[in-house]
Formats: structure tokens, C-alpha cells, sequence
């Protein structure tokens, strides 16, 4: 979404879950700090296994990889969950790029979802 520099760490910023499970935020804030001690271990461990720089999030030169990770929330409660989506604070026009680039109605199976991350991946990792 206009950030390629960061694309590799965002796809791997949530890499962690393959470990510890998605939790939705609101378990996770009542899990806090444990949970973020458990998958800021894990993104270590990852980054070191493939050789990636961590990402800190709370960086701001990460800000990007947050961004639109929540409108990635925002337009799959819009499309998956009754009612109105999560309340975001997004920069302007974040939801609309996301839109266009990401298309939420379609799905995977399981091994498409898997070998298009791996895909990517390559993609991202050839000299």
C-alpha cells in the first residue's frame, strides 16, 4: 500500500500467530504484559530463523505496517460482522487505498492462503 520498503516486515508482522494464536485485542489487553512478552520472543525468534530486521511497531517509521493492519480490521468487520465496523483513528484516504488494494470478499482455502504467503514471500526475499 505505497510503503514496499516495509512490505517484508509487514508480511511477517504477525508472523508470531503461526505460535501464539490470533487473540482479538480486547483478550489480548487483558492478557497484557505477558502476551506481548510471549510474541515480541517469538518475532525475535523469527526474525533471527529468517534472517528479517524486527520490527518494532511501536516505532514510528513503522506506523505504515499499523495503519493498515487496521484498515485491514476495519474492512473485514465491515464485511464479515454485523453491525458497525471498529471505530479507527486512520489517516485520510487509508481506507479507500486499502479498498482498491485488497479485495476482502474473496477467500482462500487454508493451502492457497499458505502458498500465496510463501509466494510472497520469495518474491520479497530474491536479490
Amino acid at each position: 500500500m505505497g510503503h514496499q520498503d516495509l512490505a517484508l516486515a509487514a508480511l511477517h508482522h504477525d508472523s508470531h500467530e503461526a505460535y501464539a494464536c490470533d487473540i482479538p485485542k480486547p483478550l489480548k489487553r487483558l492478557l497484557e504484559p505477558e502476551y506481548t512478552d510471549i510474541t515480541d520472543r517469538l518475532d525475535r525468534a523469527i526474525a533471527a530463523a529468517l534472517e528479517l530486521p524486527v520490527l518494532d511497531l511501536e516505532d514510528e517509521r513503522a506506523r505504515p505496517v499499523k495503519d493498515a493492519d487496521d484498515a485491514m480490521l476495519v474492512l473485514e468487520a465491515e464485511e464479515y460482522l454485523a453491525g458497525d465496523p471498529p471505530d479507527k483513528d486512520l489517516p485520510t484516504g487509508l481506507l479507500d487505498l486499502a479498498r482498491v488494494t485488497v479485495d476482502v470478499k474473496s477467500s482462500m482455502t487454508p493451502d492457497e492462503a499458505r502458498d500465496a504467503f510463501l509466494a510472497f514471500h520469495e518474491r520479497l526475499t530474491q536479490p
